[in-house]
């Protein structure tokens, strides 16, 4: 087994910069030990009658931090890989320092909804992968009798229009089937909440190179709704008794799902969310008009919105932070 020894004065450890050094498995990529408060220029003979270093490296001008961890990209292969496939993602994934993806069972064609859906994606992966990649399945409301085979994927659903025909919205019957079929079982449950209120569209008349316009026509209050719905079936089904199933928002934007969020969970229901990289720093008032490349989904909020979610990261009902990428090629773009 190679051994590499990195050495800096600027390491981030304990959530603060300091000196250390890494020894770690350039065969495997593992870590072996992390020496800590210690930088050195050379390695000491205990330390290489220890570990037998093959190759050492001062890195001091550089700041050595921890690998990070997105569980929410979209990688487009099996069926749609001239958008993107498994090799261009995962290597442009390693060389900006993130580790490990978690890929969404969408924008494939099929969708792991099924298990012949995961196989035939298991093995479109295979030798392609650059960094650690793992799936979630999804939930579609034809799939019930596939949902324990899958479950060691976690599983994903749509209150809403996916916006992709293979991957069909769930309704609230749906959802309460899923989880007292699934309250037993050690896995997760995530939903993309959006609950549309036919009485809160928007007048489309708007002028429609407005930031605004966009904006309010995805209002806080259909992810206010959804989230209140599997709050409510969460805390009626797995409120009951203790349950190994958890439930998770992905892409949370609205601040005002943190109180929602944060209740359930004071009442013992294991409910999680995520927010994004996007909604965290951009707010609506330095986005000008034409500006699509600001166009996300849902969309980005005020400047109060955005001090709630951080608020609510801090305090840890926010419990992960992810780019939900997807590709898309230039003539969808282009237009």
């Amino acid at each position: 087994m190679a051994i590499k020894y990195l050495s800096s004065s600027k390491v981030i450890l304990n959530n603060k910069y300091q000196p250390a050094s890494i020894i770690f498995s350039t065969d495997s990529g593992k870590i072996i030990d992390i020496i800590d408060k210690k930088f050195t220029n050379t390695i000491s003979k205990s330390i290489n009658l220890k570990y037998d270093v093959h190759e050492f490296e001062n890195v001091t001008l550089n700041i050595i931090l921890f690998g990070l961890v997105d569980s929410h990209v979209h990688l487009n292969e099996p069926g749609r890989s001239d958008w993107e496939d498994f090799k261009s993602s995962t290597k442009a994934t390693i060389t900006g320092g993130v580790t490990t993806v978690v890929d969404m069972p969408l924008n494939v064609i099929s969708p792991t909804t099924f298990v012949k859906n995961y196989n035939s994606k298991l093995a479109s992966a295979k030798n392609k992968l650059w960094c650690d990649t793992a799936f979630w399945g999804g939930l579609v409301p034809t799939n019930i009798d596939d949902l324990i085979p899958l479950i060691r994927c976690g599983m994903k659903g749509f209150h809403s229009d996916s916006s992709v025909s293979e991957s069909p919205q769930i309704n609230k019957e749906y959802v309460e089937r899923v989880m007292k079929k699934l309250k037993s079982e050690n896995t997760i449950l995530l939903f993309h909440a959006k609950l549309e209120d036919e009485e809160k569209r928007y007048d489309n008349k708007i002028d429609p190179t407005i930031y605004q316009t966009f904006k309010n026509s995805k209002p806080h209050l259909f992810e206010t709704n959804a989230i209140n719905m599997v709050v409510d079936i969460s805390e009626k089904v797995l409120g009951e008794e203790k349950s190994d199933l958890s439930v998770h928002i992905v892409h949370l934007v609205t601040g005002a799902g943190i109180p929602l969020i944060k209740a359930s969970r004071q009442k013992g229901v294991p409910v999680t969310a995520e927010t994004c990289f996007h909604y965290l720093y951009f707010i609506e008032d330095n986005i000008a008009n034409k500006f699509v490349h600001f166009k996300c989904y849902p969309p980005i909020k005020d400047k109060g919105n955005r001090m709630n979610l951080w608020e609510g990261l801090k305090k840890g009902v926010i419990t992960s932070v992810v780019s939900v990428h997807s590709p898309c090629i230039p003539e969808l773009k282009n237009l």
